[in-house]
């Protein structure tokens, strides 16, 4: 297994995978394996290399690289795209995926904008 095929191992499975001054930070941590543990530890300076280098070009929008920003107090359980009937699952520091169309989503706090996610639900019940 090289650094790469470790990072693309453990984003698939939901990991957010991080290089932070001197240390590798992976959440959520408490889902690693000991395998997965012993992995990152036996490829510690090629992830380094691999996370602090930044392609030039921008990820896809909806990826776990540029997930999709979405304002609100919480994420509803279905999927934002309406022609996709998936359900959000979330994996911690605020992020969530899709289960079927697999797009990464970031609960963002809300701003003053008005109706936001987290009182969409109010809002139609209102109506």
């Amino acid at each position: 297994m090289t650094a790469a095929t470790l990072i693309e191992s453990l984003a698939s499975r939901g990991f957010w995978v991080l290089a932070d001054s001197d240390t590798i930070k992976v959440s959520p941590s408490s889902a690693l394996t000991d395998e997965d543990r012993q992995a990152i530890r036996d490829h510690k300076a090629e992830l380094f290399t691999l996370l602090r280098s930044k392609p030039a070009e921008r990820p896809r929008l909806g990826s776990l690289g540029r997930p999709v920003p979405v304002r609100g107090t919480r994420m509803p359980s279905d999927c934002l795209w309406e022609s996709c009937d998936g359900s959000s699952v979330g994996h911690g520091y605020g992020l969530y995926l899709c289960s079927t169309c697999s797009t990464w989503f970031e609960l963002l706090p809300p701003e003053d904008l008005g109706v936001y996610v987290g009182d969409l639900a109010d809002v139609l019940s209102i109506v």
